[in-house]
């Protein structure tokens, strides 16, 4: 290895907010071609490096190259390695409120996205309604002090780009795989409005991209019962189905209490 190596995968939310500070910041970070998540990452020799086998991981070359695992601390050092790029803000206050943001979007919105993705896919954990929409309402409470903080700002903090913005727009972009429909976002135009700016950063260009939609297809086909299904248990040629309804994204719950993936969906589409 002769170039700083960060491993990550090219979906993960966390390595494309690293990548992208390098390239605001004009930090060369090499990709591994060849690793393969859940093989590479268990091996004797990756583990002996980052003791946890989690990604991302930033590897400096050299036999004693630095090494740090875990998303904020490496998007931090290599924002640090372009002090030019603002990309920590300009001084030690605007640098904790940096942090501030993307504690709180982590904390509040990406949690939950996590959570209610599980307790929707399972396996092992039965729906429960009121504890969706419980995680739901804290999700939404944050989104809506991230975009009340834009109102009158275009970024979260100073006059450009930092790593707060980077954060809030990929975390966002995945909590509208999940939760966060077309009716909430028209709640939300000024998070949405930042969400747009990062996305057209020349730099970040193929690295955070736009996204049109999500799995959309299966709305389609519930659209027409969606008033009829909702919250009841029906009756199925295969088995009973219990369809919950809470935005745009269409958990079918099976009778067992697992989610069937082929209605899991959720659409993302500017209005």
């Amino acid at each position: 290895m002769t170039s700083r190596t960060l491993w990550t995968t090219p979906a993960q939310g966390s390595g494309k907010v690293i990548r992208a500070a390098a390239a605001l910041g004009g930090v060369p970070l090499e990709l591994p071609a060849a690793y393969e998540h859940y093989v590479d990452n268990k091996k004797p020799e990756f583990l002996a490096k980052f003791p946890h086998g989690k990604i991302p991981a930033l590897e400096e070359p050299g036999p004693d190259g630095f090494k740090v695992f875990e998303s904020v601390p490496i998007a931090r050092y290599v924002s640090a390695l372009a002090p030019d790029s603002g990309l920590l803000g300009k001084t030690l206050e605007e640098s904790a409120l940096v942090d501030q943001w993307i504690h709180l979007t982590e904390s509040e919105v990406d949690a939950n996205t996590a959570v209610i993705g599980i307790l929707l896919r399972g396996p092992g954990i039965p729906y429960s309604k009121p504890l969706h929409l419980a995680f739901v309402e804290r999700q939404t409470r944050a989104l809506k002090t991230l975009n009340a903080h834009l109102a009158t700002r275009t970024f979260f903090v100073g006059e450009r780009i930092t790593l707060a913005d980077l954060y809030v727009a990929v975390i966002v972009q995945r909590a509208a795989t999940v939760t966060l429909d077309a009716a909430l976002r028209r709640e939300v135009p000024h998070l949405m409005r930042l969400v747009e700016t990062v996305v057209n950063q020349p730099a970040v260009e193929g690295i955070i991209t736009k996204v049109e939609a999500w799995r959309g297809d299966c709305l389609l086909e519930l659209g027409t019962y969606m008033d009829e299904l909702s919250g009841q248990v029906v009756d199925d040629s295969q088995q009973a189905l219990y369809i919950s309804m809470k935005y745009t994204s269409v958990a079918v719950v099976m009778s067992d209490g697992h989610l069937s993936e082929d209605y899991m969906c959720s659409v993302y589409m500017p209005q």
